[in-house]
Order: C-alpha cells, then structure tokens, then sequence
C-alpha cells in the first residue's frame, strides 16, 4: 500500500519544524508504506517555502509545489490531492491543529472504510479550540447534519482537516471552491455522490502552533451556509448543484 501524505501551507515557518518531525516520525513508523509528503506552498512570505525547498533536498519523499492560481485553501488542497501518487492519501494541516501521527490509528480502519475521519468532538476526542473556534464548528455541523437528515449517514462532524482515505474517493470528491468550505464541500462530495463507507475516530485537536490562522469567520460562515444550499438544492432536486 502506497500511502501519499498532502498538505497544505502559507506562512507557517514558526510550525514547520514539528510538522518535518512528525512526518519523519511517520517515515520510521509506515517504512516503505510511505510513498511521499506532498506539500503545496500557497505563496508564502516568512521564509516557509524557502525551508521546505531545502528540507526535501535533504529528504527524497518530500516534494514541495508552488501553489498555481487561483489562490486559497481550497484551490492549494485540489492541487495537493492531485499531486498525489499513492494509494491511499492522507489529509493534514501545518497549523499543528490536529497531529499527522494519528493517521497511524486510522489506517488500519481502511480495511473496512473508504474513508475515515478525525473527530474531536466524539467521546475521547479532545477539542482545545477554544469558543471562537469550537462553537462555530459544532453549529456548522449541527446545520450539515440537518442537511443530511434521512440519509442514514453516521458522520457527525464535516470541517477536519485530518482524514484518510483510497486515493480514488478523494479525487473523485474534488472541491470546486477555493476557500476555507473545502472541508465540508469534500465530505458532501462523498456522502452524495460516492456512497462511500466513512467512519469517525476520536483526536485531539489541540490550539494552532505559531502564526495566525487564516479563517476570516464572517466570510467562512456565508460559504458555508452557500454550500448548505447547493446540498440542499441537490437533495431536493437532483441537479448539479455540488
């Protein structure tokens, strides 16, 4: 099993040093089985893709890729995901938010699923978000589940970053925004359209590392409730509405 890791970074200089240690602490835990780190640098300013260029001249499985316009979270994740050669392709940020290494726990879960995701919110997760971050995630999934309601889905959160799953539900569940709705649009994009067997496992999200995020919540919040439109518009009548 070839698996791929992709991620995602602009101005993350102060957290990438943890993130290479954990990415080579995977190295030494998945042996062969890690194929390549791809990780699309979306413009940074602070020195982060000058560091990351120097660190994959020292490490062959990392591949550094300058993000191609459109810019935005989503636009660096569609190019990240497409990059990637693997079987299987893990999803992560460089934020330190949720902690690459637990993907070790959830691998094996792909014996059964298509997909399975990182849920802090479950018993024995651990959200270390805060109000600002904590109470908006949770009524955004509250509204994704209502969304969804008679589906027989079982997922209960819609916006983690940390997910593991066959390269070909990713890439068959590719985002049309650029913006931070990826998330959610990615989970609907699977739940609707694939079918996919999706399982959740308890994390930690701890609090960003170094640096500011990016989210502007206003903005993120009126995607959100577009895309909650296009899902609903989609149910109800079966157009090409994601």
């Amino acid at each position: 099993m070839k698996i791929s890791i992709a991620l995602t970074c602009r101005d993350e200089l102060g957290n990438l040093p943890e993130v290479l240690e954990r990415l080579k602490w995977l190295e030494s835990a998945l042996k062969d089985d890690l194929w390549e780190v791809v990780i699309v640098d979306g413009g940074s300013t602070d020195g982060s893709r000058e560091f990351l260029v120097e660190a994959a001249a020292a490490w062959p499985k990392l591949r550094v890729i300058d993000q191609q316009p459109p810019h935005g979270y989503g636009s660096g994740y569609r190019q990240s995901i497409l990059a990637c050669a693997g079987d299987v392709i893990v999803t992560c940020d460089t934020d330190l938010n949720y902690d690459v290494r637990d993907c070790t726990r959830m691998l094996p879960l792909l014996s059964t699923y298509d997909l399975v995701v990182a849920n802090p919110l479950l018993e024995g997760g651990v959200a270390e978000l805060g109000y600002v971050r904590l109470l908006p995630t949770t009524v955004v999934a509250w509204l994704y589940r209502m969304a969804l309601v008679g589906r027989g889905i079982g997922v209960t959160v819609f916006t983690p970053i940390l997910r593991v799953g066959w390269a070909r539900v990713f890439k068959g569940a590719l985002p049309k925004a650029d913006d931070f709705r990826t998330s959610a649009e990615v989970m609907m994009r699977i739940l609707l359209t694939q079918g996919a067997r999706v399982c959740e496992v308890p994390v930690i999200v701890h609090k960003r590392g170094a640096g500011r995020s990016k989210i502007r919540f206003s903005r993120t919040v009126l995607a959100h409730l577009a895309l909650l439109g296009s899902v609903v518009a989609f149910r109800l009548f079966r157009r090409e509405a994601l």
